[in-house]
């Protein structure tokens, strides 16, 4: 699952390769409507994801597995070491020499800010790193403000939740159809009070601002006998297709 989320532009896209971006989250319409649009020509809107996610669990029934995240592979290093004078033109850099960090995950923030200070230090187009390491340190910061802005002591994945959660509601609070919002504030409290933690694998079920069932592993009879025991509107499954 996806981590940090910042806007950025075009340029910030290749200075930080992978790190996951925050869209603006459209209104959409819920399960069974049409989303109604001013411009021409424009279809239906996706639906909000949990909709989704349960409409794909109802579809594909028994045979439904959660998609598992691609894993990206680590190489090896090279180490160039420091030059006596700075390069500063990428013509002049030595073969082979890439910007690429092969050894670091994209959304290692700390080792990338430790990478970029050793590449700077190394002095072949130290200005470029310079900007990556101000890049980073944004990401940095960003993450450090959205757990301030949370009770201590939360994992970064709850917290990471808690944002997405507190967009979802705003949306909610414009329209609920699928009568959700009180499960998004039972949710929300949840994780907050640390009754609810998120567990890779686990899910939760919840019906109008109550749970159901869970955590626990997802089963597909489990879903379907809660699915029509409570009803399609304000059913929420929590713990699957955000984060991994």
């Amino acid at each position: 699952m996806p981590l940090t989320r910042l806007q950025r532009s075009r340029e910030e896209a290749e200075l930080l390769p992978g790190l996951p971006v925050t869209k603006r989250v459209r209104r959409a319409a819920t399960a069974g409507s049409s989303a109604s649009s001013k411009g021409k020509g424009k279809g239906k809107s996706a639906p909000l994801p949990h909709v989704a996610f349960a409409r794909a669990l109802l579809k594909r029934g028994p045979n439904f597995k959660p998609p598992t995240p691609p894993q990206q592979t680590k190489g090896e290093r090279k180490i160039w070491g420091r030059r006596a004078v700075a390069i500063t033109k990428k013509e002049d850099v030595p073969e082979g020499w890439s910007v690429t960090e092969p050894d670091l995950e994209e959304n290692d923030v700390e080792g990338q800010i430790e990478r970029c200070n050793e590449r700077i230090a190394e002095g072949i187009l130290p200005g470029f790193f310079q900007t990556r390491l101000e890049r980073y340190a944004a990401v940095k910061q960003h993450k450090i403000d959205m757990i301030n802005s949370e009770p201590k002591g939360l994992s970064w994945e709850v917290v990471q939740r808690l944002d997405e959660l507190k967009k979802l509601h705003e949306l909610l609070e414009e329209d609920d159809k699928e009568e959700n919002i009180s499960n998004v504030k039972a949710i929300m409290e949840a994780y907050r009070s640390k009754k609810l933690n998120f567990t890779a694998g686990l899910v939760t079920f919840w019906s109008h601002g109550k749970l159901v069932s869970g955590p626990k592993k997802l089963n597909m009879e489990e879903f379907y006998a809660l699915h029509a025991k409570h009803g399609a509107q304000g059913f929420w499954v929590e713990g699957v297709g955000w984060r991994s």
